[in-house]
């Protein structure tokens, strides 16, 4: 199968990026003049901006790919929540399915948030749960989703939504929370927290992208809940890396005021995504005790 993949050189992407060309499908990757991808086999690289709306409808029409998974999104810089640069990201999306429809792409495959839901009921189901969106981000990632399903709607183009969670894993920004807890303990130095009482659904980046990859090799169409179902205090989370790692008095519960604007709970019910085939490969402490791995290694190479 042919691939069209944006954002392969992200956090998500290139787990995705290596799972495709894993088993056996061609790839081509969109990524930014800026981005480091190495030359593989089966594996084509654009270095374009998706905002070059025309040359973007050139280069899909030119070599027509059998699905395509889109991740990028601007989401690099603190402030992406309400950053306006979510209105272009949301205008890209638009053109590139547009142009994706009309060289027939069989697939697609769009990254949505779980900050789409109303975050006050509990479980968050795709069929249930308001969507009910309360940043722009959030907001231009529902807009796009309506709009591409109108778009697709009397096409030959299947579209699939997958609504991420709280992914963690090898290659994370490092600056978010578990990387940084594991680099302070490697350090042998005191990590600063809140309280940590507010309940997420962490998952580790291999299921995130088994997840698309599952989809999109079978042309499942439909909104997913990209999540594990496991909910997990933030606290119980930290104390549980810590205690893998043997260092669970270097944390300090209390030490930052907590978030006002946090949501207490945040879980998604997996049963959908499920009912695909597609199943978790990593729970919580297999997949910290391999995202522990990965960073030491990381931190141990830098010294």
């Amino acid at each position: 199968m042919k691939v069209l993949l944006t954002g392969a050189s992200g956090f998500i992407g290139s787990e995705i990026l290596r799972q495709l060309l894993s088993n056996g499908h061609e790839v081509t990757a969109i990524s930014l003049p800026d981005e480091n991808l190495s030359e593989q086999n089966n594996l084509i690289i654009l270095s374009e901006d998706l905002n070059n709306h025309e040359k973007i409808r050139s280069l899909i029409s030119s070599n027509p790919p059998d699905a395509a998974i889109h991740l990028a999104w601007h989401v690099k810089t603190p402030d992406y929540l309400e950053s306006e640069k979510n209105l272009d990201c949301l205008l890209s999306t638009v053109k590139l399915v547009k142009s994706l429809i009309e060289c027939k792409c069989a697939h697609i495959a769009i990254a949505g948030t779980c900050a789409e839901y109303d975050h006050s009921g509990g479980y968050m189901s795709e069929d249930k749960t308001l969507i009910l969106p309360d940043t722009l981000y959030a907001a231009a990632k529902t807009s796009c989703r309506l709009l591409c399903e109108q778009l697709t709607k009397n096409s030959s183009t299947k579209l699939a939504w997958l609504r991420i969670f709280y992914p963690y894993g090898p290659n994370e920004n490092p600056m978010r929370l578990l990387p940084a807890l594991i680099k302070s303990l490697c350090g042998n130095n005191f990590f600063k927290a809140s309280t940590g009482d507010q309940i997420r659904d962490y998952i580790h980046v291999h299921d995130v992208a088994s997840a698309f990859v599952n989809i999109s090799e079978k042309k499942i169409q439909g909104s997913f809940n990209v999540s594990s179902g496991f909910p997990i205090t933030i606290r119980s989370l930290l104390e549980t890396t810590a205690e893998i790692m043997g260092k669970k008095d270097l944390i300090q519960f209390g030490a930052l005021p907590p978030r006002p604007w946090d949501p207490p709970f945040i879980c998604g019910n997996n049963l959908k995504l499920r009912s695909t085939g597609w199943q978790q490969k990593y729970p919580i402490l297999q997949g910290l005790s391999n995202t522990i791995e990965w960073w030491k290694e990381k931190f141990d190479h830098k010294h």
